[in-house]
């Protein structure tokens, strides 16, 4: 198990750093007692996944090639949650301020994903 820490909570955490087993995790705090309003999701899991390119590329600093990945900017059209940045956004000096993606908001998008598809094998199933 984790590490056994007390820990005042007051609802206004966002997340820590936790061993468990000796594996490192950051962890978000999801406990309900600091939830309202709570409701199940608007996402489209499989509508949004299909929407989402997936491509292979090199990057120009480097040359590396990545396989499997995303832009920021074709995200931000399909799922903005996993988006930051602007597109023209420039520092002080005239430097762009990349854009970026969060992959873990992925997770949820990718259960409820499952989900479907999940319903729509039962259904199926139930068919015939």
């Amino acid at each position: 198990g984790g590490e056994n820490v007390k820990r005042h909570y007051d609802g206004g955490g966002v997340g820590r750093i936790e061993n468990a087993s000796g594996t490192f995790q950051l962890v978000d705090e999801s406990d309900s007692r600091f939830k309202e309003n709570i409701a199940a999701t608007v996402l489209t899991g499989l509508e949004t996944i299909n929407a989402v390119d997936v491509i292979d590329f090199d990057r120009k600093k480097n040359g590396i090639r990545v396989v499997g990945g995303f832009t920021a900017q074709q995200l931000l059209d399909v799922f903005p949650a996993a988006v930051s940045g602007a597109e023209d956004d420039v520092d002080a000096d005239g430097n762009i301020e990349p854009m970026a993606v969060a992959k873990e908001k992925f997770v949820p998008l990718l259960v409820k994903a499952m989900q479907e598809l999940s319903a729509k094998v039962a259904a199926l199933e139930a068919a015939q």
